[in-house]
């Protein structure tokens, strides 16, 4: 039988006589079926019956099967899915599919039909006609005379190919059983490759080259062994007949049939030796099991038959002996078939243990996998808070990167500004030193006209006549060189009173000291002959004045709180300011100018005197300017106060009482609020200035740095200050137990100790610029700082009575 009769075969008894004859099958006949498997050439319609016979055996197996086929590398990928997905469909789906490839299967190869007919449909045809022979019309004349018994003498040898083949039936006409000759057909297709496989399950597949040599040479062998069944098929027939026609015979020759019937009855052990060697592959073939109880039933039916036909047993005897004979070799065959099959079993069984292995491996994939997913599903949350950070990472950049190039942009100023004044100082450098050489000049003048008026002195007397002419030269040559003598002339006006400054607190005690000091060292270098205090003096003087200005803004901020009202005379506020730094320009102009006139002294020229008194106005302008925002800011504290006085008598009192005796402070924490949320900007502003300065500390001379550092870090500091201070104004008159007034000290006290880590941190800053600590500390003392004034709007934000 060929390989495309074993899947014929497969598939037929897998399908079954029932489900080939339902509306199932008929729907698998159909003409869609039929162009459906058309499309197939012929390698993938060989490929796709091997994987469907491989489904088919792999779910023969039972509940010790795989949950599907196992993969296998020689076969491609796709394939692999196909055979797995097969596994997926339901036994009714799966067998219309299995029905499609068995139609085809006759389509292509009609000749299947013919070779391999259904035993079913045998069965329900009319038997065949016998065919009588020589030897049979022989044995009829025998059994008619009664003149001898058969023997075996009078039976030539029955050739398997020459003999049609006979269809031997039951004497006992209620007998249902199978034909001896469909037994033994059964009996020798046990041994084919496609039975085999089915008892080995999924075995055959990895056999390879070698188990197609072994499948040809079974498949002689089976060839073989049915030929001789069917020889010794048409034998038992013969003998059947004979027994019928020698019935009468059997009565005379009981005792002969007695012994021949013992001898019987070994050849039975014989059988039913080999029965039991048959029932050891019920548990490997369920097919073999209706074969063998037909045996088992045709057997018992000869034994039955035998003790009636024992006259007849004798000329048996050595047509007995060749069955066993026969029967002996059949035995070596089915040894050996049995031993090819435990080879096949014990490499099934390796199998199976390289996939229990495999198994196992798949288990510990799997293992691996799930934790690879649990670091997975770790690392993506790690993802995402470390992408959450790079935003805000990000955002800062962003506001760094336009804090840097406001920065970059104001160096590049500063750097024209710094060529510009280098430039000038050079030239104010070659003025020096020509006013140093036109000062040595006019000395050798000096002494050379004191040495004149000696000579005209000692002449007097004798030249009495020209006295008066010599006194009018001498007069003459005095104004022109008084300028040169004399020391500079006082300053025609004099510096206003600075009472006003310290006049309730408005320019604090050591900024109004400073200014005044600074003023006057500039009038005193001005007076005096040597030039190099002026510019000391002048330096002196910007400090001051930048400190006057820090001073009004604190106090403007503690004093001058906005409520709503504008002030009036704001105009003429911006104004003093804009004299008091038009003032201050004024001042250091007239100093160059005096300067670049070869400064005081006894050198100097006359056109110098105006440079001097120029300086003096702007040094007195200046002061009125600082008199006149410091007078406006009073004013503008004492409306403020007088406003907020006439709020509270408005209100019945400084505190409004509410129904249940506490006291409401609703309208002043809203200015605070205001207030608050007004500089805050302006913090933050303040702070990003602190971190870029700090990100370009080496970049620029250490003292310029600590002065830029110190500068901005005053300011910040300064806001926070006032912050506080109002805060504690307002939070101070509440009632101790206030949850209000606890949560707003907290915040208070921390931006206290905070803006004073500021302070300590930018010391540290303008010793170690580079310091890693001291930078990380500093930005982070700078963000808590921002932190906290966010916190304090928020929570001057939610204030309720």
């Amino acid at each position: 039988m060929s390989t495309t009769g074993d899947q014929y075969l497969m598939l037929r008894a897998f399908l079954g006589a029932d489900f080939l004859t339902s509306p199932d099958a008929v729907e698998a006949n159909s003409e869609a079926s039929k162009l459906r498997m058309g499309r197939l050439n012929q390698q993938q319609f060989a490929v796709f019956t091997i994987d469907l016979i491989d489904e088919i055996l792999r779910r023969k197996e039972g509940p010790n099967a795989s949950a599907h086929l196992a993969a296998r590398e020689d076969f491609h990928p796709k394939r692999n899915q196909t055979r797995q997905k097969l596994a997926s469909l339901a036994l009714v789906n799966f067998k219309k599919m299995a029905c499609d490839v068995f139609f085809e299967l006759e389509r292509r190869f009609p000749n299947l039909v013919h070779e391999y007919p259904n035993p079913q449909q045998q069965e329900n045809n009319p038997p065949p006609l016998s065919v009588t022979t020589p030897q049979e019309q022989q044995l009829q004349q025998q059994q008619q005379s009664h003149s001898r018994p058969y023997t075996s003498e009078t039976t030539s040898p029955v050739s398997a190919t020459s003999t049609p083949k006979l269809t031997m039936h039951s004497r006992n006409p209620s007998s249902t059983g199978r034909s001896i000759d469909e037994v033994m057909a059964d009996l020798g297709d046990l041994v084919s490759p496609s039975r085999m496989a089915a008892l080995n399950g999924s075995a055959n597949s990895a056999v390879g080259g070698d188990a197609r040599i072994l499948k040809d040479a079974m498949e002689l062998m089976r060839k073989d062994t049915q030929q001789r069944t069917e020889a010794l098929s048409l034998q038992i027939e013969l003998l059947e007949r004979d027994l019928q026609s020698t019935r009468a015979a059997l009565e005379a020759t009981r005792k002969e049939a007695n012994e021949i019937g013992q001898e019987f009855m070994l050849s039975g052990t014989e059988t039913d030796a080999l029965r039991k060697e048959l029932s050891q592959y019920k548990s490997e073939g369920g097919d073999v099991r209706k074969e063998a109880t037909s045996v088992r039933k045709e057997l018992s039916e000869s034994r039955a038959e035998s003790s009636s036909l024992r006259a007849e047993m004798s000329q048996l005897r050595q047509t007995l002996q060749a069955q066993v004979s026969e029967i002996t070799t059949y035995k070596k065959d089915l040894a050996e078939a049995t031993r090819r099959h435990q080879d096949a079993a014990n490499e099934s069984a390796n199998l199976r243990v390289e996939v229990a292995q495999l198994r196992q491996d798949v288990v510990k994939h799997k293992t691996e996998y799930q934790k690879q997913i649990a670091a997975y599903i770790t690392l993506q949350a790690d993802y995402t808070d470390i992408k959450s950070h790079l935003e805000d990472q990000q955002t800062l950049f962003g506001e760094v990167r336009i804090e840097t190039t406001s920065l970059l942009s104001e160096v590049k100023n500063l750097a024209l500004k710094n060529t510009e004044l280098r430039d000038v100082n050079e030239g104010l450098l070659k003025q020096n030193e020509e006013t140093l050489l036109a000062t040595d000049e006019l000395k050798d003048q000096v002494e050379e006209l004191g040495r004149l008026i000696e000579q005209i002195m000692g002449e007097k007397e004798s030249l009495q006549n020209q006295i008066i002419l010599l006194q009018n030269s001498e007069k003459k040559s005095i104004v022109d060189v008084g300028p040169f003598l004399e020391t500079a002339p006082p300053p025609t006006k004099k510096v206003q009173s600075q009472t006003i400054l310290m006049d309730g607190g408005i320019l604090d005690k050591p900024a109004a000291r400073a200014y005044q000091d600074a003023s006057e060292e500039v009038l005193e270098a001005i007076r005096s002959s040597s030039k190099s205090s002026l510019l000391p003096a002048l330096k002196s003087l910007i400090s001051a004045c930048k400190q006057a200005t820090e001073s009004f803004k604190e106090f403007e901020t503690l004093k001058c709180v906005s409520n709503g009202r504008q002030f009036r005379n704001q105009t003429q506020l911006e104004e003093a300011r804009t004299r008091f730094s038009s003032g201050l320009a004024k001042v250091i102009s007239g100093a160059k100018v005096y300067l670049a006139g070869g400064g005081g002294g006894g050198g100097a020229v006359a056109g110098n005197v105006d440079a001097v008194e120029r300086v003096q106005q702007a040094v007195s302008h200046l002061t009125l300017a600082v008199n006149d925002v410091a007078a406006l800011l009073k004013t503008k504290a004492g409306m403020h106060a007088r406003s907020t006085q006439r709020n509270h008598d408005s209100d019945g009192g400084e505190e409004e009482e509410q129904e249940d005796g506490a006291v409401t402070f609703y309208a002043e924490v809203q200015e605070l609020k205001e207030f608050v949320e007004a500089q805050t900007s302006t913090i933050v502003e303040g702070i990003h200035g602190l971190l870029g300065t700090m990100r370009s500390g080496g970049s620029s001379a250490p003292a310029v740095f600590v002065q830029e550092l110190d500068g901005k870090a005053f300011d910040v500091v300064g806001i926070v200050k006032g912050m506080c201070k109002a805060g504690y104004d307002v939070v101070s008159r509440m009632a101790p137990e206030n949850a209000f007034r606890l949560e707003a000290q907290d915040i208070l006290n921390q931006l206290n100790s905070t803006q004073r880590r500021l302070e300590v941190y930018v010391g540290e800053l303008g010793k170690m610029p580079q310091s890693k600590e001291v930078r990380q500390g500093f930005a982070a003392t700078a963000y808590d700082l921002a932190k906290l004034v966010k916190n304090l709007v928020a929570l001057l934000d939610g204030y309720e009575e």
